[in-house]
C-alpha cells in the first residue's frame, strides 16, 4: 500500500507543534484519491479502486482491531439549503467487508470563506 501514515496513542498529532493535542488512539491513514474537493464522484471511483487493490492488505489491518479505519472524503461546502451526496453500494459493501467506516469531511472553499467577510462601510466625506 503506498501513501500511508499513522499514529500513535500517547504521540502528539501534529510532531511539529509544540501545542498540538495527544492522539488518544493509534491509527492510520492512507490517501486513497488526489481528487479535487468538488469531484466527490472521482473520490470515490478511486476508493473502489483503492479498496480493490489493497483487499488483501487492508483486511489484515482490520484484524488488528484499531478503534478506528475508515476512509474520509473532502468535500467542498456547497451554499445550499440542504447538501445530499450519494455513496454508491459497491464502495459501502467493500468498506464494511473490510470494516472500514466512511465520513464526510465539508470544506469552506477559499471562494466561500471571500464572499462570507463582510464588507467594509466606505467612509463618506464631511
Amino acid at each position: 500500500m503506498q501513501n500511508v501514515s499513522y499514529y500513535i496513542k500517547g504521540e502528539k498529532r501534529y510532531p511539529q507543534s509544540s501545542t498540538s493535542k495527544l492522539n488518544s488512539y493509534s491509527g492510520i491513514g492512507a490517501l486513497v484519491s488526489n481528487a479535487d474537493f468538488e469531484r466527490l464522484d472521482l473520490q470515490i471511483k478511486d476508493a473502489i479502486k483503492y479498496l480493490k487493490k489493497n483487499e488483501i492488505n487492508l483486511k489484515k489491518l482490520s484484524e488488528l482491531r484499531f478503534k478506528k479505519i475508515q476512509i474520509d472524503f473532502g468535500i467542498e461546502k456547497r451554499d445550499v439549503w440542504a447538501q445530499f451526496d450519494f455513496f454508491p453500494p459497491l464502495l459501502l459493501k467493500l468498506a464494511g467487508n473490510l470494516n472500514i467506516g466512511i465520513e464526510i469531511s465539508q470544506y469552506e472553499t477559499a471562494e466561500s470563506i471571500k464572499n462570507s467577510r463582510p464588507k467594509k462601510k466606505s467612509k463618506k466625506g464631511g
